[in-house]
């Protein structure tokens, strides 16, 4: 019998709380009187309930009230802070305020060495993909884009593009800004690229930009590539005629990759077919695209118990990276990884941290949804990284990390008790 592997401890949770630069945010409370409670141990508070996942300040102020002492050592949160105080320290912080906070904390990671791209990568890769807050009632803030329904009565949504790093074993998101209210991602795109390459240009975090097809064109590729980075593109029927050319040479093509797998019941299986095609562009300055070099295209194929065709899809992608830069294998991986934005970003902040709920969690007001938008990504930054370090099942040559609940759940036990459990151990609180 093989034996079992045990998670490591939360030590490197408490020392990632105190290298936090909390101190950097402005405290715009008044002058005038005396203040109970330090701004500090009101952000410290803000950022340990979203690490924990509660869904309103009121459970925030119960956990401030029961830290066990080494955790109000490390925190600076001395006693109960009431939702009250809560409320108003975040509304006196902007979202800008924050987002310095996440690029020093994915710089000190990137540093340690707790970002390096996983093994048959050879470079780093993020994701540029947009992403809903939830919807308001009201769209007077800049940020806030108005939607009229057919038929219905208008509403307001909050929109940010989020970049995630996918290339590593924890997909921690790197930067986060909103779309204005004027226009759309594609429109944001650029002021968006701009940020992310002044803020980490000078480091050796990714090499490759990833984009869905929204926020896709020539003018992102071109951009991407006068930066000196790859890009890899995401192609739809939207982009015209170089989709119809990608997609005419695709018939011409020969898949350098196959696979193959089966889904459903054993009496009525599924057989999912992959062909993988790697392309040389015939001219892209044609369309625009100077700087293409190679489409890649993963053509989905599934059939029935008898053989007969049921769906195919397409995905095309376009890049400037140069020829067998990366192997078939590279390739696949790449591609894979891409959808970790989706699968382990957005979804874990919307099932744990119910981020586009109807009823947004602790605040409606837009200016503060940003704000902790930018906290949120703080917290499961801090989640994604401690679930990377745990192997909690599995054998020693095929660990499995723990689940978001259970990590969440540790963290919890933690605050409360202040103990690093070596098995996960849920509170029903």
């Amino acid at each position: 019998m093989k034996k079992q592997l045990k998670p490591k401890q939360l030590k490197p949770l408490a020392r990632r709380l105190k290298e936090l630069p909390v101190e950097k945010i402005p405290d715009r409370r008044s002058a005038r009187g005396w203040h109970r409670h330090l701004f500090l141990s009101l952000v410290n508070a803000l950022i340990l309930g979203m690490a924990t996942a509660r869904r309103s300040l009121r459970q925030v102020e119960t956990l401030t009230e029961h830290l066990h002492p080494k955790v109000r050592k490390i925190t600076q949160i001395w006693g109960r802070i009431s939702d009250s105080k809560l409320r108003d320290a975040q509304n006196a912080i902007s979202a800008e305020d924050v987002r310095p906070l996440l690029h020093s904390q994915i710089k000190i990671e990137h540093r340690r060495g707790t970002l390096k791209p996983v093994e048959g990568l050879p470079f780093g890769i993020v994701a540029l993909d947009g992403k809903g807050l939830g919807i308001l009632d009201s769209w007077e803030h800049p940020n806030i884009q108005k939607v009229q329904p057919e038929g219905r009565a208008p509403y307001g949504k909050a929109l940010v593009h989020r970049t995630t790093l996918v290339s590593s074993v924890a997909p921690v998101c790197i930067d986060q800004r909103p779309v204005p209210g004027d226009t759309n991602e594609i429109g944001a795109c650029k002021a968006t690229l701009e940020q992310r390459f002044e803020t980490y240009g000078k480091t050796s975090l990714f090499e490759m930009v990833a984009a869905d097809a929204g926020n896709a064109s020539a003018a992102v590729a071109t951009q991407i590539d006068a930066a000196n980075y790859a890009n890899l593109l995401r192609m739809k029927e939207n982009h015209g005629g170089i989709y119809c050319n990608a997609l005419a040479a695709v018939h011409k093509t020969t898949p350098v990759s196959r696979s193959e797998r089966y889904s459903g019941p054993k009496d009525a299986r599924r057989k999912h077919v992959y062909h993988f095609y790697q392309m040389r562009p015939e001219e892209g300055r044609d369309y625009h695209w100077a700087h293409l070099r190679q489409w890649l295209c993963i053509v989905h194929e599934v059939f029935d118990e008898a053989g007969a065709l049921l769906k195919q899809t397409q995905r095309l992608w376009a890049s400037n990276l140069p020829w067998k830069r990366l192997k078939v294998p590279q390739w696949l991986l790449v591609l894979r990884r891409y959808w970790r934005c989706e699968n382990n970003n957005h979804w874990t902040a919307d099932v744990f941290f119910k981020e586009d709920a109807r009823r947004q969690p602790w605040t409606k007001a837009p200016e503060t949804l940003f704000m902790l938008a930018n906290l949120r990504m703080l917290a499961l930054n801090i989640t994604a990284i401690r679930r990377a370090m745990s192997r909690a099942s599995g054998t020693h040559a095929h660990p499995q990390p723990l689940g978001w609940r259970e990590i969440l759940d540790l963290i919890l036990t933690w605050a409360y008790s202040g103990r690093c459990y070596q098995n996960p151990q849920p509170l029903l609180l």
